[in-house]
């Protein structure tokens, strides 16, 4: 009997992983297409701006100027 009870335990281990797996799979999946869609102007120069911080840290010695956005 202890053998028939490991087996159902076994598959319904396989079967967690194997949906966890999906579940990130899919997640994934709509991550991606959501960061593929257009940006607004605003949201676009947002996302500038924080790449523009961050890239700062790292070139303290460089002399960059920021980026301009005309109209």
């Amino acid at each position: 009997m202890d053998h028939l009870n490991w087996g159902y335990i076994q598959l319904g281990l396989v079967a967690l992983v194997f949906g966890g797996l999906q579940v990130w799979w899919i997640g994934s999946v709509f991550w991606k297409r959501d960061r593929a869609r257009p940006m607004s102007e605003g949201a676009f120069r947002k996302t500038l701006e924080r790449i523009w911080k961050k890239g700062q840290g790292r070139h303290r010695g460089a002399i960059v100027a920021p980026l301009q956005i005309h109209q």
